[in-house]
């Protein structure tokens, strides 16, 4: 059974905070991690009626839908207390899409009530922040209001080039276009982060203002990956510049697909983050 409701929490994000909050982002690795943790807590190992689980992703759902001004869900059950097999395949997709579908800002919202309803603790969330190196952590204080919070330290280092600021914008970016299924916008932001990542790298600051194109040259000469993965980007960006509605205007139809799509938003991710371990290896 669902906690009681707790007494009307405040709002916790300020006007200030939604501005600073544009460039945070909370990877899909830890959007997976609250996945998992809000399912188990839906299918508690002491309660082993299917209902009951349908009932619990239900109520955690429209705490979820409440907040990003979609429709909340009535579940009903027939004459006999029983539901039909298309509620339980519903809800579980919905389970696996809650996590994924906010912004950062909803993000934050939603595990606020969560916590309020005692679906998860602040403690729990902390941890998988604490390991996204995240700025934004949860408190609680002891009347049970919960809050978040942003880093105000700045850092120690340079940003790493998955973690600088523009860098978290674009893989923001990413990840909305896959999820509304922009597919020639998921092209075209892939090519920007490895743009954005060859003027982190490059360390001439006249390359700031010019495409990746015209200094191509040189991000092979300062970049830390194989001259193989280096060709992969350079037709990476190179697609983009042709493909219709890839960032350009065209009358033709796109022609990437959903498949090369999701290939090219993991690819983009897993490139950025080894350029990241290479160089780190490099210098120490």
């Amino acid at each position: 059974m669902v906690a009681k409701k707790r007494s009307s929490l405040p709002a916790i994000v300020s006007k200030r905070d939604r501005s600073r909050l544009s460039v945070v982002v909370i990877s899909n690795e830890a959007r997976l991690r609250l996945t998992r943790l809000l399912r188990h807590r839906a299918h508690r190992k002491d309660d082993d009626d299917a209902g009951s689980w349908l009932v619990r992703e239900n109520a955690i759902v429209n705490i979820a839908n409440a907040i990003m001004g979609r429709p909340v869900y009535i579940l009903e059950s027939d004459a006999w207390g029983t539901y039909e097999t298309a509620e339980f395949a519903w809800h579980q997709g919905e389970m696996q899409a809650i996590m994924r579908r906010p912004n950062t800002v909803q993000l934050l919202e939603i595990l606020r009530d969560l916590v309020g309803e005692d679906w998860i603790t602040v403690d729990e969330i902390n941890e998988v922040l604490r390991d996204d190196d995240s700025d934004v952590s949860f408190d609680s204080d002891d009347r049970g209001l919960v809050t978040f919070k942003l880093s105000e330290a700045p850092r120690k280092k340079p940003a790493k080039p998955d973690q600088a600021p523009n860098m978290r914008t674009l893989f923001d970016r990413l990840d909305r276009a896959e999820q509304d299924q922009d597919w020639p916008l998921v092209l075209h932001t892939s090519a920007s982060i490895f743009e954005t990542l060859a003027k982190l790298v490059v360390p001439l600051e006249s390359v700031q203002d010019q495409t990746l194109a015209s200094f191509f040259g040189a991000f092979r000469k300062h970049a830390s990956l194989a001259a193989p993965l280096l060709d992969v980007i350079e037709a990476i960006y190179k697609r983009r510049n042709v493909e219709p509605l890839s960032g350009h205007g065209s009358a033709k139809a796109s022609s990437i697909t959903r498949a090369e799509a999701i290939q090219l938003a993991r690819l983009t991710r897993t490139l950025v983050l080894l350029e990241r371990e290479l160089s780190a290896e490099s210098e120490a």
